[in-house]
C-alpha cells in the first residue's frame, strides 16, 4: 500500500468530520448519528459478488447494465454488516461521526476500481445484449412462446454473470475491494479506545471472508 493511500482516509475523515460539524442537517450521513446510531443498512461491506450482480438481469423490457454509483447500491448484498458490532461499542458522537466519514472515504476508495471493472466488462454486456435481442426477435416472430423467452433470458443472465465473475479483467477488483476494506477497518480502529478495539478486532477476524490474505 502506497504512502498516498495510507494517508488518504485519515485526511478525508478530518475533512468530512469538519463538514458534518458545520451543517449536519444537510448531510445525509447525519441521519445515522444520534440515538438510533450507525444503521446496518448503510454500513454493509462491499463484496466482489455485489459488483458481479450489479449488472442486473436481462429482461423483455431492458438489457443488463451496471448502475452509475455501485458502492451505494448494495443494501442486502453479500458483504457483512458492520452496523451491529459498531452499535454495541457504545460509541461517543465524535466516534460515530468519524466512522461515518471513514465509510464515505471507503466508498470513494471503491469508485476507481469499480469504474475500471465496469469498463472491463462492457464487451461481455454487449454480447449479452445481442443475445437478448435475438431472443426478442424470436418472440416477435412467434418462433418461441413468452415462457420460453423468459427461460432463455434467465439463462442468459446466469451465463453473463458467470462470465463477469470469472473474467481475468475483473481480478484486480477483488484485490482493490480488500485494500479499501482494510483501510476502512484501520480507520475505524484508530478512533476506538483499547476495549473497543479489542471487540472490533474480534469481529473483523471473524468476517474476513473473501479478503483472507494468503
Amino acid at each position: 500500500m502506497t504512502h498516498l493511500k495510507r494517508v488518504a482516509i485519515p485526511l478525508a475523515i478530518l475533512a468530512l468530520v469538519g463538514l458534518t460539524g458545520c451543517d449536519s442537517s444537510s448531510d445525509p450521513a447525519s441521519t445515522l448519528t444520534g440515538p438510533g446510531g450507525l444503521q446496518s443498512a448503510e454500513l454493509q461491506l462491499y463484496a466482489y459478488e455485489d459488483a458481479v450482480m450489479a449488472a442486473g438481469d436481462a429482461t423483455l423490457e431492458g438489457p443488463m447494465g451496471f448502475p452509475g454509483d455501485m458502492p451505494r447500491r448494495h443494501r442486502h448484498g453479500h458483504g457483512p454488516h458492520a452496523g451491529p458490532p459498531l452499535r454495541a461499542l457504545d460509541l461517543e458522537p465524535e466516534q460515530q461521526e468519524a466512522i461515518l466519514a471513514a465509510y464515505e472515504s471507503y466508498r470513494i476508495c471503491l469508485r476507481e476500481p469499480l469504474d475500471a471493472f465496469r469498463e472491463a466488462n462492457q464487451e461481455v454486456l454487449r454480447r449479452a445484449e445481442q443475445a437478448r435481442r435475438e431472443i426478442l426477435e424470436d418472440l416477435r416472430n412467434e418462433e418461441i412462446e413468452r415462457e420460453e423467452a423468459m427461460a432463455r433470458l434467465r439463462e442468459l443472465s446466469r451465463a453473463t454473470h458467470e462470465a463477469i465473475r470469472n473474467s481475468p479483467a475483473s481480478a484486480a477488483l477483488r484485490d482493490a475491494i480488500c485494500d479499501c476494506r482494510e483501510e476502512l477497518f484501520d480507520a475505524i480502529r484508530s478512533v476506538l479506545d483499547d476495549e473497543q478495539q479489542a471487540a472490533w478486532d474480534r469481529w473483523v477476524s471473524g468476517h474476513a471472508g473473501e479478503c483472507v490474505r494468503p
